[in-house]
């Protein structure tokens, strides 16, 4: 549930501070959680935090713990059994579409992204590096060469890649699940009809094979 290089999302209780960890390593009772220097100097141990590990199918872990000890640059927890909770997601279709996206209020230039499935409520974006969960994202996909969409999307979870995939600007290590907060309804009748172009029904496009 909890391997070695995983990406987990940090919130420390009750101030509700969210961070960015990666799993060192785990022998089945403890995880070694390591963080940022500067963010890991607010835990302390007794510290309260929730653990989050994103799945790639339609859930994630949760597991609420308390910190046993810290060192530099991270902290220790014991493992204890998570909770498994379920998303229902929008009906969604594969596609390889090029895309630009930067944290919503930056100054900087959009980086280059590329989309791995879409529907009408948000999209999964592959990325450079990882975003906090419920990190806002100003959003550019290019649906085709004449029709490209604009939108706010708020980061659902981040998924580390087993094997990163080659984008316009360099590697693209991460997967973030996107829920579209603003999107205009133009926009929306666009991905409506790349959806119907696909050649899956937009009903039947989330079922699974069984």
């Amino acid at each position: 549930m909890f391997k070695v290089r995983e990406t987990v999302e940090i919130t420390i209780k009750p101030s509700g501070a969210r961070l960015v960890g990666i799993v060192r390593h785990t022998d089945g009772h403890h995880l070694l959680i390591a963080c940022a220097q500067e963010e890991s100097s607010q835990i302390q141990p007794g510290t309260q935090v929730e653990l989050v590990k994103a799945c790639e199918g339609d859930g994630l872990y949760l597991l609420m713990t308390t910190v046993a000890a810290c060192f530099q640059g991270g902290f220790r927890v014991p493992l204890t059994t998570p909770q498994y909770i379920q998303r229902r997601r929008q009906p969604r279709v594969p596609c390889d579409l090029p895309a630009r996206y930067r944290p919503q209020g930056s100054p900087g230039k959009m980086k280059t992204a590329r989309v791995g499935n879409i529907s009408l409520g948000g999209a999964k974006v592959y990325v450079g590096g990882p975003l906090p969960t419920d990190t806002f994202v100003e959003l550019e996909i290019q649906l085709s060469a004449e029709e490209r969409i604009g939108a706010t999307a708020q980061v659902v979870r981040c998924l580390p890649l087993e094997a990163p995939i080659s984008g316009e600007s360099g590697e693209l290590a991460y997967a973030l699940a996107l829920k579209f907060t603003e999107i205009a309804r133009v926009d929306q009748m666009l991905i409506q009809r790349f959806m119907q172009a696909q050649s899956i029904p937009i009903e039947a496009a989330g079922r699974r094979p069984r």
